[in-house]
């Protein structure tokens, strides 16, 4: 992650020796876990720092790390998460809370159970969210998050999300918010399962005290019922001490996006596989997701599949799906020494960042080239290549052309970038892992030797730092696409003191929105700007309008499309 307020690129990850292995100690140790620092955009990394020890802790081998960053009474500082596991047992031990800061001053509590109405719940074994701050009366606090599952297995009580908190590095307190509860969710068919996950927490803005925001994707309950995953968010504004209910998308909004496209209304889904989101300090939401077409009817070479941008407009509490790239579906397997497939821990690797100053928005992601399908099931491809797309949001562009970062025969896996880059998209750090590659067994490029080696995830691997300069406004879209709009409906209608209007665009153009009387005469402005394919929606204040007979119009070049709309008090 990367702190614009002391200019700091940071990593934290585990060692990388067995203890069996020649030259292991605790500096190397796989169990233990370790921080890195770059004050030059990550081109030179300072010596790392252990901040976890398995050794010193008697407690388990650290796994899955994340951190976060705050100010310190004016310093920077580090609050970290992990898992851990008796390893020769295969037994999770729970999660550790942890802090370091510029003094060299290191912490960490540990939190065997979540322990929440007399019931003890596991912790996630991975994807904690962590935050650290200072309270008003000066004391340090450290929370985390994340899914918590009852030991037995449950099919109604799998949901639940839990948080812990510690002040001045005490006993951590647990609990499940109210408004994380798992009755939000519908229940599973499998205890195995969950209705949801985490996808991240975020800060609105770098100032002390800023809201946090809570991404969960997940089979929200809504109403009417709709049994697909969605995206929300949950606010704190006090620091994680209580959390407001989800803000959850609109669940048509899915269905007639899948309509726009020429599909029948059920025949799609947003996948859990790869997923993200960033928040503005003007309190706009937006979530990147994998779309993908669901046809039984079709081959899956067939099926669409698309990164959209779901986003929540604060101002006026509505949402929209937009595409912002159409991709394969398809990413890289990983393979174990004797090249059988392994749990793999790539998909198409979906990110988005937004630039400090926050006027653009930046996505990543990962994917296939080449693809040749040999039968309905199984495929060849040549390569897998990063790929990235960006939004001017001061410009009001929509989502550039997608560009090939990468173009190369080396395959990209588990790449990383910040969720804060740099503000004019240039010399943008990414990380990524690769096999450490052995010519003494024919792996060059070139070989089937090497492109084995490169999905071999169990051989040891090497983290990789690029840096790259962005290109956006360069054949953004395609200008000789006649735009289309079309108002999908307008609900409640009649209204009364509020209604929501929903449409649909084809192609990029410039849009204005506005409430007329039967007169002609404008109202109400409720949108100028440019827009691209999607489906959008926004939420109408018509408390100040008398009962009548009004229209909504949507005006693009030089069409329109109308809708009438009564208002009754």
């Amino acid at each position: 992650m990367y702190d614009p307020r002391f200019n700091y690129l940071i990593t934290i990850k585990r060692g990388s020796k067995e203890v069996t292995d020649n030259g292991w100690s605790t500096l190397n140790s796989k169990n233990n876990l370790f921080l890195r620092f770059s004050s030059d955009n990550g081109y030179t990394w300072q010596p790392q720092i252990k901040v976890y020890d398995e050794i010193e802790s008697k407690v388990g081998s650290g796994r899955y790390p994340s951190c976060a960053t705050f100010s310190y009474n004016g310093k920077l500082a580090v609050a970290f998460a992990g898992s851990l596991v008796n390893e020769a047992s295969g037994s999770w031990l729970g999660q550790i809370t942890g802090i370091w800061d510029e003094q060299g001053d290191i912490g960490i509590v540990h939190s065997p159970k979540c322990i929440a109405n007399g019931t003890a719940y596991d912790w996630g074994v991975s994807d904690a969210v962590v935050h650290g701050y200072i309270s008003s009366s000066s004391e340090l606090c450290l929370i985390a998050a994340d899914i918590i599952t009852p030991t037995p297995g449950s099919f109604t009580d799998n949901g639940n999300i839990g948080i812990r908190k510690s002040i001045e590095l005490g006993e951590p307190e647990t609990w499940i918010p109210d408004a994380w509860k798992s009755d939000l969710f519908y229940p599973v068919d499998n205890i195995d399962y969950r209705p949801n996950e985490i996808i991240g927490l975020r800060q609105k803005s770098l100032e002390a005290n800023s809201p946090l925001y809570l991404g969960v994707f997940g089979n929200f309950k809504v109403t009417p019922d709709y049994e697909k995953a969605k995206p929300g968010f949950s606010i704190s504004t006090d620091n994680g001490d209580t959390w407001q209910p989800f803000v959850i998308m609109d669940s048509d909004l899915l269905n007639n996006y899948t309509i726009s496209l020429g599909l029948e209304k059920d025949s799609s889904a947003f996948l859990y596989d790869s997923k993200d989101f960033t928040v503005l300090s003007n309190g706009d939401v937006y979530f990147v997701l994998h779309f993908r077409e669901i046809n039984a009817d079709k081959l899956t070479s067939e099926e669409i599949n698309q990164i959209v941008e779901v986003k929540y407009t604060a101002q006026n509490q509505s949402w929209s799906i937009s595409k912002i790239a159409d991709i394969t579906g398809l990413w890289l397997n990983v393979v174990d020494e004797n090249l059988s497939p392994i749990g793999s821990p790539t998909d198409i690797e979906l990110q988005i960042a937004k630039t400090t100053d926050e006027s653009k928005l930046f996505v990543k992601w990962v994917d296939l080239l080449d693809i040749t399908w040999v039968d309905a099931d199984h495929y060849q491809f040549r390569t897998s290549d990063i790929f990235y797309s960006g939004k001017n949001l001061a410009a009001g562009t929509g989502w550039s052309t997608p560009h090939n970062l990468t173009s190369s025969d080396e395959y990209d896996r588990q790449t990383k970038i910040a969720p804060i880059v740099p503000q004019d998209l240039t010399d943008i750090p990414i990380l990524k892992l690769q096999t450490i590659l052995n010519p003494n067994n024919n792996e060059t490029p070139g070989t089937q030797e090497y492109l084995t080696a490169m999905r071999q995830y169990l051989r040891p691997q090497e983290v990789q730092i690029g840096h790259f300069d962005a290109v956006l406004g360069i054949n953004d879209h395609d200008q000789t696409i006649t735009a289309r709009t079309e108002i999908n409906r307008i609900y409640p209608n009649p209204a009364q003191n509020s209604t929501t209007l929903e449409y649909s665009i084809k192609g990029l153009t410039n849009i204005d929105i506005a409430l007329y009387d039967l007169m002609g005469n404008k109202l109400i402005n409720i949108f100028s700007g440019m827009q691209s394919d999607g489906v959008y929606s926004y939420n109408v204040n018509t408390k100040d309008l008398l009962s009548g007979t009004y229209y909504i119009s949507i005006k693009y070049g030089n069409n329109a499309v109308s809708k009438i709309i009564n208002i009754v008090k």
